[in-house]
């Protein structure tokens, strides 16, 4: 992130963030510090435990300045449906939030929230591979559990060359 930054937190809800974003009782603090101001440089904001998502779940994450004023936080305009997407991730936008308390209701210009705004700034995140073993034979595609039924059968039969590597 960037901007005039100061007391900064960060929160995580399960889903999403719609219908959600006065309501601090949804959500949860997973970065609370106080960071220097940096409005040209990007500043890594590393969560006090990551966050793990499975394959198909989504999050709501707001990132919040307490610094008064309008800078303490840098947004893009809405550009396009989706901010960012690669093979394992997309970041969609969502709101920018205009008061010095988180939830807060209300902000310098009347309603604090701004609609078509998106995230400035990077997300670092890892992927993890599952690796097969009977125990989570069930969590793969029906295609995989064929081929490795497959796999199984011929490694028993001697005249198979899958049963040479065992």
């Amino acid at each position: 992130v960037r901007g005039g930054l100061g007391p900064m937190t960060v929160w995580v809800t399960p889903d999403s963030h719609h219908g959600k974003h006065e309501n601090r009782a949804e959500w949860r603090c997973v970065f609370e510090r106080m960071q220097d101001p940096s409005p040209n440089t990007l500043v890594e904001l590393k969560l006090d435990v990551p966050q793990r998502l499975e394959k198909g779940q989504s999050m709501g994450v707001y990132v919040h300045s307490g610094l008064p004023g309008d800078e303490g936080l840098v947004y893009d305009n809405q550009r396009a449906l989706l901010t960012h997407e690669d093979d394992v991730l997309q970041l969609l936008p969502g709101l920018a939030h205009l008061s010095n308390r988180p939830f807060g209701r209300h902000g310098m210009w009347g309603r604090p929230w701004r609609a078509n705004r998106e995230f400035v700034g990077r997300v670092s995140y890892g992927k993890r591979w599952l690796m097969w073993k009977p125990a989570v034979h069930s969590l793969f595609p029906e295609e995989f559990k064929r081929v490795v039924l497959t796999l199984m059968m011929a490694s028993r039969r001697p005249e198979s060359p899958v049963y040479l590597l065992q």
